[in-house]
């Protein structure tokens, strides 16, 4: 398998791209609750873009250290309550927001392994 450098706007893009087909397929095929799979892809593509913003904020070097740590725990507290919320007060399917939410992740395989730019001449390739 040949390494592949990630584009992290396409990602997010491609995040957003497979919640929205994936809230389609199953209000078309009438498998799942469409809702919960949207909501789940929303907060997918949410998710992926804070950390994000706080990652490039966190290993930025004029950043402050300490105040980007209280703001990525902030978000997972606030995603946390935000989960809470949703899944206790609006009328959807758990196991269709938790298919939603799992976006990302094809996402990242799919950029990972097929949509990536190969990088020409890895150490990796010259070791096998």
């Amino acid at each position: 398998m040949k390494p592949r450098e990630i584009n992290l706007d396409r990602l997010g893009k491609l995040t957003a791209a497979i919640g929205l087909g994936s809230t389609a397929a199953s209000a078309l095929a009438g498998v799942g609750d469409p809702l919960g799979v949207f909501a789940g892809g929303i907060f997918a593509t949410g998710n992926f873009y804070l950390i994000r913003t706080l990652v490039s904020r966190l290993i930025t070097p004029a950043a402050g250290r300490r105040s980007t740590a209280f703001l990525l725990f902030a978000k997972f507290l606030l995603l946390l309550a935000l989960i809470t919320g949703v899944l206790f007060k609006l009328p959807i399917s758990p196991a269709s927001f938790g298919f939603g939410a799992t976006a990302v992740v094809l996402a990242i395989v799919l950029e990972g392994m097929v949509l990536g730019t190969v990088i020409p001449d890895h150490p990796a390739d010259e070791a096998r």
